[in-house]
């Protein structure tokens, strides 16, 4: 997190999008590191995979930064052990998420002003390649390999 921005009289860093997901998730409710991995896998049907050592490492940045708290989570009765650590986001968090959601409006509405939604782009055609050209491609050779012709 190398760029930072003021809100107020807070320097707030900006998020990388695992770490704004990860605040956004542990805003409401305290979690474990396994919940928070598993209610991103729900809520988002299994299209954001995070790695442990991405989720793990998001989150030191984000206690370093001031923006999550972590609290010892419940003792098990049975067994006297401690449980996994619970994440929290707290006010500098809030602060963060929302510098951020006023960032991607501000980045939404510059692409919004290159999108016409009433005429898609039309695709791009392949350059073809001309004898003066710096590669040329065997077209009748299996392998496909490149040759490079020197001009």
């Amino acid at each position: 997190m190398a760029h930072q921005t003021a809100v107020g009289n807070r320097i707030v860093p900006k998020l990388s999008y695992a770490e704004y997901i990860i605040l956004l998730t542990i805003l409401k409710q305290s979690m474990s590191g396994i919940t928070i991995f598993e209610t991103l896998l729900q809520e988002t049907n299994d299209q954001l995979v995070l790695s442990p050592g991405t989720l793990y490492n998001a989150l030191q940045r984000l206690r370093g930064e001031g923006l999550i708290d972590i609290l010892d989570g419940p003792k098990d009765e049975a067994s006297k052990e401690q449980g996994p650590k619970l994440y929290r986001a707290n006010s500098c968090g809030y602060e963060a998420i929302m510098q951020m959601r006023t960032w991607m409006e501000r980045e939404l509405a510059v692409i919004d002003t290159h999108i016409d939604p009433k005429q898609p782009p039309t695709s791009p055609q392949m350059p073809e390649l001309h004898p003066g050209s710096i590669w040329s491609f065997r077209s009748r050779t299996r392998n496909r390999q490149p040759e490079q012709i020197t001009l």
